[in-house]
C-alpha cells in the first residue's frame, strides 16, 4: 500500500471509519479489523475512480524537473521536459537569461538521489583558479509512482456459460443483503445433505441385505444419517454464511468486507 493509500486511511479514521465493535477512537487504528475495514474502503475509493492528486499530477507531467534552488531565496521550478537533455538545456538558458555566466564554464556534476528520484545533477560552475562554485540549479528524473491494479472486470456481466461459483457469489452480494444470501445457500445446503443422508441410508440397506453390516453398525449409521438430515434432526447447512473470498468458501464476516455495493 503506498503513503497516498495509508494517508487516506487516516483522513478514514479520523472520520470515524471504522470497524464498530472494538471501541477505538476515530484516528487511532490500533484495531487489525478497523485497519483491514480501511484497506477495503481504499479499494472501493479506487476502483471508483478516485486517486490522490499527486498521483494525477504525475500522469501529465514530463518526468524530468529543472529547478533553481539556491537555498537563501524562495525555490524556483524552471520547467519540466521528457527529456534529460532538453531539461538541461531548459536550465542553462533559463540562467544565461538571468546571469552573465559563460556557458563555457558550465559543467553538469551527478548527485545521490533520494527515494522520489532515479536521476540528479547539479550545474556547476569553472573558475580559472581551478574553483568551482554551485549555480543553485538541478535537474533530476522523477520516480513515477507505482500504480495500483484496478480491477477492469468489475461491473462487466458474467457468462452464463463460464461464470465460477466465486464471481457468482460476488454477483448475488450485489443484489441480496446477507441474510437473504444465507437463506439461499441454507436452501442449497440442506438438499445436498439430504441427499448424502440418503445415500447413507441406502448403503446401509445394501450391505445389510447383503448380510455384512453387522447390527450394531446398522444403526450407527442409519442414526448418523438422521442426525445429520435436515429434513429431521439435523440442522441447516451451511450454519453461517459462506463467501467465495474465504479459503474456497470459508465463513464470511459479513458487510461491508465482503459485500460490494450495489451497482
Amino acid at each position: 500500500m503506498s503513503a497516498y493509500d495509508d494517508q487516506a486511511k487516516q483522513a478514514l479514521s479520523v472520520a470515524g471509519a471504522m470497524c464498530g465493535d472494538c471501541g477505538d477512537e476515530p484516528g487511532d487504528r490500533k484495531c487489525p479489523d478497523c485497519e483491514r475495514c480501511l484497506g477495503w474502503y481504499v479499494d472501493a475509493l479506487r476502483k471508483a475512480g478516485w486517486a490522490p492528486r499527486a498521483e494525477v499530477i504525475e500522469e501529465v507531467l514530463p518526468v524530468w524537473e529543472a529547478m533553481y534552488e539556491p537555498g537563501n531565496v524562495s525555490d524556483y521550478l524552471i520547467g519540466y521536459a521528457n527529456g534529460e537533455a532538453a531539461a538541461k538545456g531548459a536550465a542553462i538558458a533559463w540562467l544565461l537569461s538571468e546571469s552573465d555566466t559563460d556557458a563555457a564554464r558550465l559543467e553538469w556534476v551527478p548527485q545521490p538521489t533520494g527515494d522520489r528520484h532515479d536521476q540528479w545533477f547539479d550545474l556547476i560552475e569553472n573558475h580559472d583558479d581551478g574553483i568551482h562554485t554551485g549555480t543553485g540549479i538541478n535537474v533530476r528524473r522523477r520516480v513515477e509512482s507505482p500504480r495500483r491494479p484496478v480491477d477492469t472486470t468489475a461491473g462487466e456481466p458474467l457468462s452464463r456459460f463460464s461464470a465460477t461459483p466465486a464471481q457468482v457469489d460476488q454477483h448475488l452480494r450485489t443484489i441480496l443483503c446477507e441474510d437473504t444470501l444465507l437463506n439461499y445457500q441454507q436452501a442449497i445446503g440442506n438438499k445436498a445433505v439430504e441427499e448424502a443422508a440418503g445415500d447413507i441410508r441406502s448403503e446401509t440397506a445394501r450391505l445389510k441385505a447383503h448380510g455384512v453390516l453387522e447390527p450394531e453398525k446398522d444403526w450407527a449409521a442409519s442414526s448418523a444419517a438422521d442426525w445429520i438430515d435436515p429434513a429431521l434432526e439435523g440442522g441447516h447447512y451451511p450454519s453461517v454464511l459462506l463467501c467465495g473470498k474465504h479459503d474456497g468458501f470459508g465463513p464470511c464476516p459479513g458487510a461491508p468486507r465482503c459485500t460490494p455495493a450495489a451497482p
